[in-house]
């Protein structure tokens, strides 16, 4: 050992002990911040408390509103009239899948059993022709715009001037996803709890939103399954997804349960931990579909793109040469690392995420002003409650956007404010449509045509507007 001078050992004692200080200040400031947060939220109230409390004000679950009903029962009726019984039309996402928050869209999918290869071009067309006509002149309805740019391409439609909803077809990926989703959600309540806290916090700290390039909510869910399933003192079981295949024939998993003693606020905590100490980010997979930690060499994600790149990488369960990280830009993932550290810092402080505060401070005023909130109906009353708008992505958005391209590695940045970074631009195309009944609006399939699937604008735009069918090779459509 080399010999330390008098001098020098005393310039390392009042290092540490500055160190020391430091740190001790920081928990003092932290413990203090979260008194004056549970102070502010409906009277004095502990973490746990007053996380459940702005979770339950924001999950509706398995049940639907009475808007949602009354839509899907108009869309049954016109679907039924205008071409027949060989189409079906099911919900999908946070309506039907025990995740579902106040405010939310209603995504809606028409499909027909056992279409393959150029039957679903046939088909898709055939129901364009006849359905979407109906749509633009139903009084219930208002035909808002055609977007091109998510992987599967949707209308977007307002029923009854208050209800967004979103409608696909032949989206039976979707179906699978909500199958699946839906049965971890029997499981135990803590599951959607879980996932829909996380999602709060990642919406208020300006991680989620694939148009702006961060991962969506949905990856966010399998985030949350994944950690509870590789907790071993956990251990929430993995579903198999194979039988999720045919949305029409799923088991019943009612008589499972999973038993978990920890609260809310402990689970959210370890979340934070784990993705920010523990997780193999750049290695290790996000997998719910084997619910076991493996690393991205593993012969289970042959198909996986972009192994090489170190990346966090999350396996769609049903789409494995899909991964979800086809969405994140290289800065943006830098920046969830940060915002994940900071809240595994706080909460091992005793306190909330910082990113959640404002919202757990309005859980005792006004939750529409202090968090983001809105006044809207909920069965024919007038509420006001947190806006679950303001946190949480779109259905759309869970499925995906038109990113599909691998980003490039992982780089530096330039510390930027919060702010900017929460609101950072995506590049989400959409196709405004002010006046839609006065516009034709066409299908067009891209494999009658013979293509690849994709078309380019043509000198009027506005002469007519076409809407590419996608087929189920998952092609890209890109107008």
């Amino acid at each position: 050992a080399l010999p330390i001078s008098q001098d020098c050992s005393v310039l390392l004692l009042g290092f540490f002990a500055l160190q020391g200080i430091c740190e001790a200040s920081a928990g003092i400031l932290s413990s203090t911040r979260a008194s004056a947060v549970m102070a502010a939220g409906a009277g004095v109230c502990d973490v746990e408390t007053c996380i459940n409390r702005l979770v339950e004000s924001s999950l509706t679950g398995f049940s639907q509103t009475s808007a949602q009903r009354r839509c899907l029962d108009v869309l049954r009726k016109l679907l039924h009239r205008v071409i027949g019984s060989l189409w079906s039309l099911k919900s999908f996402g946070s309506a039907s899948n025990g995740f579902g928050t106040r405010g939310s869209d209603l995504d809606v999918t028409c499909y027909m059993e056992g279409l393959s290869g150029q039957d679903v071009a046939f088909a898709i067309h055939e129901l364009g022709q006849r359905l979407v006509p109906v749509l633009q002149t139903h009084p219930q309805f208002t035909f808002v715009e055609a977007v091109t740019s998510a992987r599967i391409p949707i209308l977007k439609l307002k029923f009854e001037d208050g209800l967004d909803v979103d409608l696909s077809f032949q989206n039976s990926e979707a179906l699978r996803n909500t199958g699946l989703l839906r049965a971890y959600a029997k499981l135990n309540p803590l599951v959607p709890k879980l996932a829909v806290a996380i999602k709060l916090w990642a919406k208020s700290a300006g991680v989620s939103g694939a148009p702006d390039r961060h991962l969506s909510s949905y990856s966010f869910t399998l985030m949350a399954i994944y950690f509870l399933q590789v907790q071993p003192d956990l251990n929430l079981p993995c579903l198999p997804t194979g039988v999720f295949i045919n949305p029409d024939n799923v088991p019943s998993f009612d008589d499972l349960r999973w038993d978990c003693s920890l609260t809310l606020s402990a689970l959210l905590a370890r979340f934070f931990y784990f993705y920010a100490n523990d997780f193999d980010w750049g290695t290790e997979v996000v997998s719910i579909r084997l619910g076991l930690r493996n690393q991205r060499a593993s012969d289970n994600f042959k198909m996986l793109p972009g192994q090489a790149v170190w990346r966090l990488h999350i396996e769609d369960p049903f789409l494995l040469g899909r991964n979800l990280n086809c969405v994140l830009g290289a800065s943006q993932e830098s920046y969830l690392k940060e915002e994940l550290s900071a809240a595994a810092w706080d909460m091992a402080n005793g306190g909330p995420p910082r990113r959640l505060e404002a919202c757990l401070a309005g859980l005792g005023s006004s939750p529409a002003s202090s968090c983001g909130g809105r006044s809207h109906q909920s069965d024919g009353e007038s509420t006001t409650s947190p806006d679950p708008d303001a946190f949480l992505s779109t259905e759309s958005d869970l499925l995906g956007s038109a990113h599909s391209s691998e980003p490039n590695s992982l780089g530096t940045r330039s510390r930027q404010s919060s702010d900017s970074r929460a609101h950072q631009a995506g590049h989400h195309e959409t196709i405004k449509v002010p006046e839609p009944r006065d516009i034709p609006f066409t299908f067009l399939a891209p494999m009658l045509a013979g293509d690849s699937g994709r078309a380019s604008r043509g000198q009027n735009e506005q002469a007519e507007l076409t809407f590419l069918a996608p087929t189920l090779a998952g092609d890209i459509i890109v107008l």
